[in-house]
């Protein structure tokens, strides 16, 4: 898979999976929510399709995922690293014993700037 292969793929997974977030959140009951997204729902917020519950979004729901995941999904360890060289996907190395042990050690995400990026191009 090219990077640019690899960046459309996460861009359509990423709106596919608000664009659910969102209608998930306005009709799931809160105990069934709660069980799918691991976060209760906060009645003072309100989920539209706008900049603010996709950062919400981004932050909470779709954070990002360890390699060896990203690898199970079908992306290749080097296409990974050339999207974080390009700046698409933001990278967090843990290097502690608990990491190390689980093969938790690098962690791949997109940024609140690249999911806004995104955003813009979707709505375009």
């Amino acid at each position: 898979m090219t990077t640019a292969e690899a960046r459309a793929r996460i861009s359509e997974e990423f709106m596919n999976r608000f664009h659910e977030w969102l209608g998930d959140y306005a009709e799931m009951p809160d105990m069934e929510y709660g069980r799918k997204y691991g976060w209760a729902k906060n009645p003072e917020v309100e989920a539209k399709n706008d900049m603010k519950s996709l950062i919400r979004f981004q932050k909470y729901i779709f954070s990002g995922l360890w390699d060896y995941q990203w690898v199970k999904l079908g992306y290749e360890k080097h296409t990974l690293w050339e999207l974080k060289k390009d700046g698409f996907l933001s990278y967090q190395m843990y290097s502690n014993w608990e990491a190390r042990a689980t093969g938790k050690t690098d962690f791949y995400y997109i940024s609140q700037k690249t999911a806004k990026e995104i955003y813009k191009a979707n709505k375009a």
